[in-house]
């Protein structure tokens, strides 16, 4: 038998190694409270030094794919670490998450896929003669993301 937390785990893969502190429904969403693990060391991007010397902490907020017709949000709290290379122009640096962040992303890469095929299944309807469609623009935006 699994417990609630391992079940939570097969149906969001991508919140493995996570601390999943609370999920519930709020507003028809699906909210997932998690947070990054203290004791994991995390390479510099900059020098690939690794680090678990904590600067702080703050919140993202990721668009993750839909579960059960509603939409996911998770609230993660990640850390920004000091880089401990003194040759190394990074001072500090924000951790990120394998299969779950990217810099400046608001979207897990899981939801992303699913956008960027719905939007060349879109630019393909969009191609033919006389469609014309506001949204053109973001399928085509949409789709570079695919490659």
């Amino acid at each position: 038998m699994l417990t609630a937390c391992e079940e939570i785990f097969l149906l969001l893969p991508h919140l493995v190694g996570m601390r999943v502190e609370c999920m519930e429904v709020r507003d028809g969403l699906v909210m997932i409270e998690a947070s990054t693990p203290e004791d994991v060391l995390v390479p510099c991007p900059g020098c690939g030094v690794s680090s678990g010397r904590v600067h702080s902490r703050y919140g993202r907020h990721l668009a993750d794919a839909p579960c059960d017709g509603r939409g996911v949000v998770i609230e993660l709290s990640v850390r920004r670490l000091f880089c401990d290379n003194r040759e190394c122009q990074r001072v500090t640096f924000a951790e990120q998450i394998d299969g779950l962040t990217s810099r400046y992303g608001r979207r897990t890469p899981v939801l992303q896929q699913m956008l960027a095929a719905l939007g060349v299944v879109l630019a393909r309807a969009l191609t033919a003669p006389g469609c014309v469609c506001p949204a053109r623009s973001w399928v085509f935006r949409m789709r570079r993301h695919l490659r």
